[in-house]
């Protein structure tokens, strides 16, 4: 039998009725079984490590602890999904602290929209979900999952979309898949909608991204983002959803008014977040595609923001 189909449709449906500190710490031991997952993110961090080990504290560079407890914050991301679809959302809130929401408020009150950015970092779907239940509601810009690719595996492309749906349930704004027609995009800032979009993705056409100083080299970001905030004149908030244990501190941030100076605050936010807790970003597998150890003349470094 398939381990996904099992994973997704009965060990953690099953984890998700027992109490937290049960299911939990059940989810950690579930992922950390799984050894070619823990091999393929040790030698990911063992790859990484040295290119940026100067920017990071020392007690953070031991790949065998930084594979566990990445490990350990995806079995937990994955949990609050399925806690998420079991209950009502507001009895695992307990696990959620939220700073700053007044940002978002603020920022929202121009009338604009507002872009609420993200990193691949922590577990962001109790942010989202946290945010909702206090009454801020927003939609999810994601890449287009059911893509046709055959390669995908159709057990992840159908947690993926229970993922997306459950974060909706109590985001109540609109799901856009990238790739579709952008002007969903627009029509929802337009109505002066918050929208999530995670900025540390993958961009192969290089004249669509731009270069941010980040951990001693370049990292490459899609200008997306940017362009919106120009063209509609969207605020930008940052976010970030820390993980603790089973716990997490979300915080919302706020960005210059400036489109360009609020992204480039962004990486920078993230990159401070990378640096407090390197395990807590997702990226590190794919270091290669999104970052480069060296600088270049476009480079956007901080004290441009």
């Amino acid at each position: 039998m398939n381990n996904k189909w099992l994973q997704y449709k009965i060990i953690f449906p099953f984890l998700a009725r027992l109490p937290y500190a049960v299911s939990y710490q059940a989810a950690k031991a579930y992922w950390m079984r799984d050894a070619s997952q823990q091999q393929s993110i040790r030698l990911a961090f063992e790859h990484a490590l040295p290119q940026v080990s100067s920017f990071l504290p020392s007690n953070t560079l031991n790949p065998d602890q930084l594979a566990n407890e990445y490990l350990e914050m995806m079995a937990h991301e994955m949990m609050d999904i399925f806690h998420l679809a079991h209950e009502d959302g507001k009895n695992s809130q307990s696990l959620v602290t939220l700073e700053g929401l007044e940002h978002l408020s603020h920022a929202r009150k121009q009338g604009n929209g507002v872009i609420l950015i993200m990193g691949h970092y922590g577990r962001p779907t109790m942010l989202s979900s946290r945010v909702g239940l206090a009454n801020e509601h927003h939609g999810i810009v994601t890449q287009n999952i059911n893509d046709g690719n055959p390669d995908r595996d159709p057990d992840d492309v159908a947690y993926l979309q229970f993922k997306v749906a459950t974060t909706l349930h109590f985001a109540k704004g609109p799901w856009i898949a990238q790739g579709h027609n952008t002007k969903d995009i627009y029509k929802a800032l337009a109505e002066n909608k918050t929208l999530i979009i995670l900025l540390d993705v993958y961009e192969p056409n290089e004249k669509k991204t731009k270069q941010f100083d980040f951990l001693g080299g370049k990292l490459r970001i899609p200008v997306g983002i940017e362009r919106l905030a120009q063209r509609t004149g969207s605020r930008m908030v940052y976010g970030v959803a820390h993980c603790e244990g089973k716990n997490v501190n979300a915080q919302l941030r706020p960005l210059p008014e400036d489109p360009s100076a609020g992204l480039c605050q962004a990486v920078y936010e993230l990159e401070q977040d990378v640096i407090k807790s390197p395990s807590q970003w997702w990226q590190w597998n794919t270091l290669e595609h999104l970052w480069q150890p060296n600088y270049s003349s476009d480079l956007c470094t901080h004290n441009k923001c």
